[in-house]
């Protein structure tokens, strides 16, 4: 039986490495993709239609999702759920999604400059400045929202709210793409690195956070119940 749930455990990482690795390879891809050719007539043809779409308080809808997920809504998201779980009574899980998410968002920021100095890539528009490539609205919020449609199917959200929340994560990590290219503030291929990359880092920071569970939870015990399947 061990030996059974050795080898798939050693499968699901197997997988979830290679998953890791076909991410990393479609960014690489694209960011050569954008650096050799940035201003493609389809990419601009694109762009026009997305900003052709007209309804009744859409431009002011599409301010409104890009403001809901700057960096300062983002933040409060994960202090939130950190919060929730020491008052709930499991504190150093708390503290290990605080030291997941300390450590992953380093990366992010590395990540974030590395790419955009190496595609080097302006806006459609000169407000904001700063490198279009990648997305940082978007990857930034898939990170965030796909983290915590994660702790709350790990810790027990209550199964009445569960889908209302990953409804509401999914679809905000939908539209704030979409209201990036409505606005002129980034290309559609600056949205789809920031998907990639958010998908990356998603994927990264979850095992992460389980190494961070381990680690804190079981340093002088207590709050160690379900360890073994805080990654997945």
């Amino acid at each position: 039986m061990r030996q059974f749930r050795g080898d798939a455990g050693a499968r699901r990482t197997l997988i979830w490495a290679g998953a890791i690795g076909v991410l990393v390879l479609a960014l690489g891809v694209l960011a050569a993709l954008v650096r050799a050719q940035p201003d493609s007539s389809t990419e601009i043809t694109v762009m026009q239609w997305v900003q052709g779409w007209s309804a009744p308080g859409l431009s002011r809808f599409m301010q409104d999702i890009s403001a809901w997920t700057d960096t300062e809504f983002r933040l409060a998201l994960p202090a939130v759920a950190i919060a929730y779980l020491i008052f709930s009574g499991r504190a150093r899980r708390g503290w290990a999604v605080g030291l997941a998410v300390v450590v992953i968002g380093a990366a992010a920021l590395g990540f974030d400059y590395g790419l955009g100095q190496i595609v080097d890539r302006g806006r459609p528009i000169a407000e904001p400045t700063g490198s279009s490539f990648p997305s940082g609205h978007t990857f930034g919020s898939t990170v965030t929202f796909g983290f915590i449609a994660f702790l709350a199917f790990r810790h027990g959200l209550r199964l009445s709210l569960r889908g209302p929340l990953l409804a509401l994560m999914a679809t905000l990590t939908g539209l704030v793409g979409l209201s990036r290219v409505f606005l002129s503030a980034h290309w559609p291929t600056d949205v789809a690195a920031g998907y990639l990359l958010g998908a990356i880092l998603l994927l990264l920071l979850i095992p992460l956070y389980g190494v961070c569970v381990r680690a804190i939870c079981t340093e002088g015990g207590g709050d160690q119940t379900g360890l073994r399947t805080a990654a997945g």
